[in-house]
């Protein structure tokens, strides 16, 4: 089962035992023995499924990097200065100038596929904001 599956599924058993809770909270009512029964049947498969999802986590070592830092060219850990090792030998500069690059060129591309389906929205200036 795919790290997205799993974690479907615990969202899916969490919101069904939180929509079991809501309901007698909203009845103002204590649960009922059949409710509680399936409220822990729910809870069961969250601790049944939470070690499944971090030992596919631990796994994942991009989710272990800034992601902001990755454009930058640098492997940062949120929370370090940022001298982590290069990417491909990109200097923090060479990073920069390939993430501007990319936005000119994902802007183009975005407008492309709006002229596509139909034309792209007008873009206008803002109004600076009114008031006292």
């Amino acid at each position: 089962m795919s790290l997205f599956d799993l974690k479907h599924d615990r969202k899916e058993a969490l919101d069904a035992a939180d929509t079991i809770l809501a309901r007698a909270e909203t009845e103002k009512r204590q649960p009922t023995d059949a409710e509680n029964a399936l409220m822990g049947e729910h809870l069961a498969l969250v601790k049944k499924l939470n070690p499944q999802i971090e030992a596919l986590q631990s796994q994942n070592t991009i989710g272990q990097f800034d992601p902001v830092a990755l454009l930058g060219g640098r492997l940062v850990k949120p929370g370090e200065s940022g001298d982590g090792p290069s990417i491909g030998g990109l200097t923090p500069e060479a990073g920069r100038f390939k993430a501007a690059q990319f936005r000119a060129e994902f802007a183009g591309w975005a407008q492309n596929i709006l002229s596509a389906i139909g034309g792209a929205p007008k873009m206008e200036a803002a109004a600076p904001p009114s008031g006292p």
